[in-house]
């Protein structure tokens, strides 16, 4: 992903981004424990699942850029709550 993918999805939604030197994905999936934010990522979070079982449902979503600058999605995006 480049700058200007990353600035085109940060005006879509929060973006949020690990400090330098601290692990990304326990920070992201806690965040997501609550079932409040769904999660878009081609990364499957296999070594997590013990440890986050809200990985089973919805809130581990796939998605890629198609032709075009085209983006689909393995399951329906819902709003976060504010």
């Amino acid at each position: 992903m480049n700058l200007v993918e990353l600035e085109a999805i940060a005006s879509l939604a929060e973006v949020i981004i690990a400090p330098r030197g601290t692990p990304a994905d326990p920070m992201l999936l806690a965040d997501s424990a609550g079932g409040r934010i769904q999660i878009v990522s081609n990364d499957r979070f296999r070594a997590w699942r013990d440890h986050y079982p809200c990985l089973r449902n919805s809130t581990l979503v796939t998605g890629r850029i198609g032709k075009g600058g085209r983006l689909s999605f393995s399951k329906k995006l819902r709003a976060a709550a504010i």
